[in-house]
């Protein structure tokens, strides 16, 4: 069984700061803060030491390296510019075990300097390089793939990204392949929400959290969760509740599947890590309860770590 991804290759530099250092940037806190190449190099100079961290990043790399931890193929399709954070994605990809479908232009890549602050909010300084120049996709890898996945933050835009990913995306459906939806950011869902909704009509799995739902369709709690399995009957809905598990609807089928515990010192790519195990377990036949058992146990060995990647020494677990 093969996954197959289409997504904005990143690598990330974590560093802690105080206040003081986002006003004298001006950066916004809590917020992306899209910006030149030329001042996220700047903000890296200037923390020097302070970066304790630097990985490969995005969302559907972050899904890939899950997929292949529990044991089958992946497969990521991206661009990336000639410069050392290109170079690290690419071996990232191949150390994971996933099969790099990597694009190579004269530009940047992708740069995102992920600062957190006292309170525990992540502010991101971000420049996506040459990432948004995706043209074209292999067919032939996604034919060959099991499920196809993407986010939803990949498919909006005026960017030759957003339309070749909305093509591979329809197309896999098309052709049969899984397909398989994750919405990200609550603020462009709600932009996107009415497109969103006709794209997600094409998605066998969807994955959102409940500030995703609300934005997509104006509801939440129990309202919301009704709401969205009657416009969407045919696709297994995984919805990520935080400390209460996650509400799994398939069909006429729904069940509560509680997270694990664990102590969580970064959750930032808990979610993919989840998505990764789910669609693993849907791939190889396992229910949707099983298939979200499997989401959350990886998802648990994630949190207790800086960065998204899945640690040495996590276990796998036997459903």
């Amino acid at each position: 069984m093969a996954l197959y991804a289409i997504g904005t290759p990143v690598v990330d530099y974590f560093a802690k700061v105080d206040a003081g250092f986002l006003r004298e940037n001006r950066l916004v806190l809590g917020a992306t803060n899209l910006m030149p190449r030329r001042k996220v190099d700047k903000i890296a100079k200037k923390l020097g030491k302070k970066i304790f961290l630097v990985a490969a990043g995005d969302n559907a790399r972050n899904v890939c390296e899950g997929f292949c931890f529990l044991g089958s193929s992946a497969s990521y399709e991206g661009v990336i510019g000639n410069d050392a954070e290109g170079k690290m994605f690419a071996r990232n990809l191949l150390e994971k075990g996933i099969t790099p479908l990597l694009q190579k232009k004269k530009g940047n890549s992708g740069k995102i300097i992920a600062l957190i602050t006292p309170d525990g909010q992540r502010t991101f300084a971000v420049n996506l390089g040459e990432t948004l120049g995706l043209v074209k996709f292999d067919r032939k890898a996604l034919l060959q793939a099991s499920a196809f996945y993407v986010a939803s933050i990949t498919l909006f835009g005026k960017s030759a990204l957003a339309k070749t990913a909305k093509e591979a995306f329809l197309y896999a459906k098309k052709q049969g392949v899984l397909t398989a939806l994750s919405l990200e950011s609550p603020p462009m869902v709600k932009k996107e929400r009415k497109k969103l909704l006709l794209l997600a009509k094409y998605a066998d799995v969807l994955f959102l959290n409940e500030d995703e739902l609300e934005a997509l369709i104006g509801k939440k709690g129990v309202e919301g969760e009704e709401k969205i399995a009657l416009l969407l009957p045919n696709a297994k809905i995984f919805l990520k509740k935080g400390e209460a598990g996650s509400l799994v609807i398939c069909g006429k089928s729904r069940f509560i599947v509680p997270k694990y515990a664990a102590k969580a010192k970064d959750t930032t790519g808990a979610g993919d890590a989840y998505a990764a195990g789910a669609l693993y377990g849907l791939c190889h036949g396992y229910s949707c309860e099983q298939a979200a058992r499997l989401g959350s146990h990886l998802a648990a060995s994630v949190v207790g770590q800086f960065g998204a990647g899945v640690p040495k020494g996590a276990k796998r677990l036997v459903i």
